[in-house]
C-alpha cells in the first residue's frame, strides 16, 4: 500500500483545517427534527435502543436506534403518542425493567404507558396518576426499586409505589416531599435518584436543591441535606452513579458539584442533625442558565446544556475542567443524556432538533496523548524537571522512560504527603501496594497521573476508591502487569518512611 504524498496529506490537514475554521461539527453524528417544534426532554432507554422525545407541541415519540460499525447511529420511529385533549406532555422517562413510559403533563397528572417490547404499540390504556396541583417538569423511574418520583409547579416532590401487571399497572402516592420546615418553596424543576443509595435529589426555583433520605420500607422520605449556594434558580440535578456526589445547574450560569458527607448515608433515618455537604467545585464557563445536567454511567465525565447554546463536557477529575463545548445548536439546549453504551451524547434544542454526538471526537482527553496538560498530579516545575522540558508545558512526550520516572515520582508524593494529610493517618503497607497497582494499572491505560490531582476534596475521593480497592486486591499484582519492578516500590516505601 503507497504512501500518501506529502502535498496529499498538507491538502487533507488545510481541508480539515478549514472545517474548523467554519464552524463545522466533525463531532455530529445526526441531527433530527422530531416534530417542528422545540425538543423539552431527551432520554435513552438504559438497556434498550430506544430513544424518546417530548417537544412543547405535546407530542411524545420513541425511536429505535441502532449503530453501525462505523459508530454511526440510525433512528426509526417507533411510535407516537399524541397529546391529550385537556393537557400536552412536559417530560418523559423509561421504566429501567419494564417497556413503560413515564410522562408529566401540563394539568398535574402523570401517564403510565404500557407499550410492546419493541414499543411500537400501546400494550394497555395508560394509567392515569392524579395528585399535584400544577405542572408536573420533572419526573424519574428508581434504577432497581418500583418507585417513581415527580416533581411540580406546585412546589412539591411526589413519591409513588408502583405495581406492574401485564394486564393493568398502578401506583399509589406513598409520601409527599414538601411543606415547612424543610420543603421547597418555589416549583420543583428536576428530581433525580442515586443509583445505589436510597436518596432522592430535587432542584428548584428557590435557588436550592435538597437531598431527601428514603425510609427502608419505601414509605416516606426526609431531608438530610439542603444544598445552599446558588445566587440563581436550581434547573437541573444529577447524582454520580457510584459516589455520593450530586451535581446541581443554576440560572446563575454555573454548575456546582456537592460531596455528600458518610455521615448522610450511614445516619439513621431519624438522625436529627448530619454533616453539611461540601462544595467541590464551582464549574464556570456557560454564559446562560444550565438547563440540563448527565453524568457519564462509567466515565468521570459531566455534560451541561445550556441557554447560551452549547454542551460542555467536564472532566471530573483530577480538577473538574472543560474538556470539550459542543456547538452547533442555534437556541437554548434544554436537555442533554447519555447513550448507557455507546459513545453518543444526545441534546434537545429550543432549535427543534435532537443532536447526537461523538462525544469523543472533539476531545484530545481521549486521544491517548501524553502531554504535560494531562498531568494533573504533578506540579508543572517537577513536570519540567523530569521530562527536561524548560520552556513549552504543552509539548507532547511520549518517551516511556520518562513517564515511568513520572510515575513513580506521583506514587512518592502520594504515599508520603498526600495521603497522610487527607487521611489524617500514615499508610500501612498493605495500602501503598494498593495504590501501586492502581497507578500500575492506569499507567497502562495512559492516563494515569490524571487521577491524583493537588490538593482538592476529588483527590480525597479518587483515592479513598483506590485505597478501598487496593485493601481488596492488593495481592493481584502480577508479572504481565509491572511497569515497575519491586525494587522501585521498596523505594516509594522507604520514601515513606523517610518523610
Amino acid at each position: 500500500m503507497k504512501k500518501r504524498s506529502v502535498a496529499k496529506r498538507r491538502a487533507k490537514y488545510k481541508t480539515t483545517k478549514k472545517i474548523h475554521q467554519k464552524g463545522g461539527m466533525p463531532n455530529l453524528l445526526l441531527s433530527l427534527d422530531p416534530d417542528g417544534s422545540r425538543v423539552k426532554s431527551v432520554a435513552f432507554h438504559p438497556t434498550k435502543p430506544f430513544m424518546a422525545t417530548c417537544t412543547s407541541s405535546g407530542t411524545v415519540k420513541v425511536w429505535s436506534m441502532s449503530v453501525s460499525h462505523s459508530h454511526k447511529p440510525d433512528l426509526k420511529l417507533a411510535h407516537e403518542l399524541t397529546k391529550p385533549r385537556t393537557c400536552s406532555y412536559l417530560s418523559v422517562a423509561f421504566h429501567p425493567s419494564s417497556p413503560l413510559l413515564g410522562i408529566g403533563c401540563t394539568d398535574g397528572s402523570v401517564r403510565l404507558c404500557k407499550m410492546t417490547e419493541n414499543y411500537t404499540l400501546l400494550a394497555s390504556p395508560s394509567v392515569i396518576l392524579e395528585g399535584h396541583s400544577s405542572r408536573i417538569h420533572c419526573l424519574a423511574f428508581h434504577p432497581t426499586a418500583q418507585l417513581l418520583a415527580t416533581g411540580s409547579d406546585d412546589t412539591t416532590v411526589k413519591l409513588w409505589r408502583m405495581r406492574i401487571a401485564d394486564d393493568h399497572s398502578s401506583a399509589d402516592c406513598v409520601a409527599t416531599l414538601g411543606g415547612e420546615p424543610d420543603g421547597h418553596r418555589s416549583l420543583v424543576r428536576s428530581v433525580a435518584f442515586h443509583l445505589t443509595e436510597p436518596f432522592i435529589a430535587s432542584g428548584s426555583y428557590d435557588n436550592t436543591a435538597k437531598i431527601w433520605r428514603i425510609a427502608d420500607n419505601y414509605s416516606s422520605a426526609k431531608c438530610v441535606a439542603t444544598l445552599s449556594g446558588h445566587t440563581g434558580v436550581v434547573e437541573c440535578v444529577a447524582f454520580h452513579p457510584k459516589k455520593m456526589v450530586v451535581a446541581t445547574g443554576s440560572g446563575d450560569n454555573s454548575v456546582k458539584i456537592w460531596g455528600l458527607a458518610d455521615g448522610i448515608a450511614s445516619s439513621s433515618f431519624s438522625a436529627a442533625a448530619v454533616p453539611e455537604p461540601l462544595v467541590l467545585a464551582t464549574l464556570t464557563g456557560h454564559t446562560d442558565i444550565v438547563y440540563s445536567l448527565s453524568f457519564h454511567p462509567k466515565k468521570p465525565i459531566l455534560a451541561s446544556g445550556s441557554g447560551d447554546k452549547t454542551v460542555k463536557l467536564w472532566l471530573m477529575l483530577p480538577d473538574f475542567q472543560c474538556i470539550t463545548t459542543l456547538e452547533g445548536h442555534s437556541n437554548w439546549v434544554f436537555s442533554v443524556a447519555f447513550h448507557p453504551t455507546k459513545k453518543i451524547l444526545a441534546s434537545g434544542s429550543g432549535d427543534n432538533t435532537v443532536k447526537l454526538w461523538d462525544y469523543e471526537k472533539s476531545s484530545t482527553l481521549f486521544q491517548r496523548n501524553w502531554s504535560l496538560r494531562t498531568m494533573g498530579a504533578l506540579p508543572r516545575l517537577l513536570a519540567r524537571r523530569l521530562t527536561g522540558n524548560s520552556r513549552s508545558p504543552q509539548r507532547y512526550h511520549t518517551v516511556k522512560a520518562d513517564r515511568k520516572r513520572i510515575e513513580i515520582e506521583t506514587l512518592k508524593h502520594v504515599a508520603s504527603e498526600w495521603a497522610p494529610k487527607f487521611l489524617g493517618k500514615e499508610l500501612d503497607d498493605a495500602q501503598i501496594r494498593g495504590l501501586y497497582r492502581i497507578l500500575k494499572q492506569q499507567s497502562q491505560r495512559g492516563h494515569s497521573t490524571r487521577g491524583w490531582p493537588g490538593d482538592s476534596m476529588a483527590g480525597r475521593l479518587m483515592l479513598e476508591q483506590a485505597i478501598e480497592e487496593g485493601n481488596a486486591n492488593n495481592s493481584a499484582s502480577t508479572a504481565d502487569e509491572a511497569d515497575f519492578d519491586d525494587a522501585e516500590l521498596l523505594d516509594v516505601m522507604s520514601k515513606r518512611s523517610n518523610d
